[in-house]
């Protein structure tokens, strides 16, 4: 790299540092309405974090006070990571996240770019105890800082898909419930085996996290089908002699890949 090169590149560097040091930060990094993409339990997937400056709501494990022990930011490039740990008191004594009487749980938030915006992206550990183990892990976007749906990204595609996969399994699964077909039809079973299908039709549908969403799309399409079929046999069995309606089953059509 000759002299005058690296003094350019210097030169950029500084500028973009200044330019994510003039922007001003954000005063509560944590906040906002994000939507889960990825969550260990997955149980999550789909639903949404609602966070104010004092209070929080974690899908599978409840509403909580909050109180920031600890924030930091770092500047890398153009854009800000905000680190927080914050301090969560249940509101309501039984949370489903193990919460001995009077104890609290410890949040550790990571939040960061998503695509183009500071803040777009969170990283959210939850730990009940001083133990290593944390009872929940979730990713999530803040669609009104930056939609992942709008980036024209393989993992913002996937990020959207995945939060509208999962609103079909969820419904397909208490329609499935509500309507008593679970000799017939069992949708855990139908939504594994589907996109198990879906992953090896797609496996060469470009690069990167585009054949997960191209076998996230595919999947979609499969249980759209299958929840249309689950509403015509729900309302014959309703309506009809149960014997005169068509059978449900877990079948569907294994379509070959489309020409690109």
């Amino acid at each position: 790299m000759t002299h005058a090169v690296l003094i350019a590149a210097l030169a950029t560097a500084f500028a973009q540092n200044l330019l994510a040091a003039e922007a001003p930060p954000l005063d509560c990094p944590h906040c906002g309405t994000w939507t889960v993409h990825q969550a260990s339990p997955p149980g999550s997937i789909g639903e949404r974090i609602v966070a104010s400056a004092d209070r929080i709501s974690l899908p599978t494990c409840g509403e909580f006070s909050v109180s920031v022990k600890a924030q930091q930011a770092s500047i890398a490039g153009e854009h800000r990571t905000y680190r927080s740990t914050l301090q969560l008191r249940p509101i309501q004594p039984d949370s489903p996240c193990g919460i001995a009487p009077g104890g609290t749980l410890r949040l550790e938030a990571v939040v960061s770019v998503g695509y183009r915006a500071d803040g777009g992206l969170g990283e959210f550990t939850v730990y009940n105890g001083p133990g290593p183990t944390p009872v929940l892990s979730i990713t999530a976007w803040n669609y009104e800082r930056d939609n992942p749906c709008d980036s024209g990204s393989g993992d913002g595609s996937a990020a959207c898909m995945q939060k509208a996969t999962a609103s079909l399994v969820k419904t397909l699964s208490y329609e499935a419930y509500e309507a008593r077909a679970g000799r017939q039809f069992n949708p855990a079973r139908f939504a594994a085996i589907t996109m198990d299908f879906c992953s090896e039709r797609e496996a060469d549908s470009g690069y990167g996290s585009w054949p997960y969403v191209w076998a996230l799309s595919c999947q979609a399409g499969l249980l759209q089908t299958k929840l249309a079929e689950l509403r015509s046999w729900a309302a014959c069995q309703a309506a009809s002699t149960p014997s005169s309606c068509k059978s449900l089953n877990e079948n569907f059509e294994r379509s070959p890949r489309r020409a690109p």
